[in-house]
């Protein structure tokens, strides 16, 4: 909180994410914010997740996740054994929670690396993911959670939001944000959340609709 103060009109801060929980309070201060939790407007409709971290944190969200699930592999991917429009399809068929992952056991995404090389599996995945967001929210979805740094940088960089409004904390670091007018998005690192982050953030996303 107190770096958070101090840093009050640097144009840049970098370091732990920590130090942005004390940055809201030089803008009340300033009265350009006013951090009244009630008025954030949740967004009904469908909901859907996309997962592609391989964090401890959010392979247990994975695991423990009681919707339909549907696991798309780096091996699949680079074969062209599935693709976005295979895998959106899929989601927007199911009732429910539909989570699209790739996220795998440590040692399964080295053995994939090796194969087909550590750029070339990443650049593929995170492709994969921005098709498959961009397809989910033209066939109708308005409530996306993303799990993984660079999958939620390459689903926003897909989705290209002229602004993000900043709502209120699904889990520590985690808030609700409204990208458009029938839009809401949870976008979260690896390993942030609890074991049931997923439901709660589709609770959350939804709230005062």
């Amino acid at each position: 909180m107190a770096l958070g103060a101090a840093a009050e009109g640097l144009g840049l801060v970098t370091g732990g994410s920590g130090i942005a929980m004390g940055l809201p309070e030089n803008f009340r201060r300033k009265g350009r914010l006013s951090g009244a939790a009630g008025a954030w407007r949740g967004q009904g409709g469908r909901a859907a997740v996309l997962s592609g971290s391989c964090s401890g944190a959010t392979r247990e969200q994975v695991a423990r996740h009681d919707g339909p699930r549907r696991e798309v592999t780096a091996g699949a991917l680079m074969a062209g054994e599935v693709t976005a429009r295979d895998a959106a399809e899929w989601a927007l068929a199911q009732g429910g929670l539909p989570l699209i992952y790739s996220s795998a056991d440590p040692g399964v995404v080295r053995a994939a690396q090796e194969r087909f090389g550590r750029e070339a599996v990443a650049a593929r995945v995170e492709g994969f993911f921005a098709e498959t967001a961009r397809a989910l929210v033209a066939g109708g979805v308005t409530r996306l959670i993303t799990a993984g740094g660079e999958t939620s940088g390459a689903v926003v960089e897909a989705l290209a939001p002229d602004a993000l409004e900043i709502g209120p904390e699904i889990a520590a670091g985690v808030p609700c944000l409204r990208a458009g007018p029938d839009l809401v998005l949870a976008l979260k690192s690896g390993n942030f959340g609890g074991p049931g982050f997923f439901a709660e953030a589709e609770a959350m996303l939804g709230r005062g609709a």
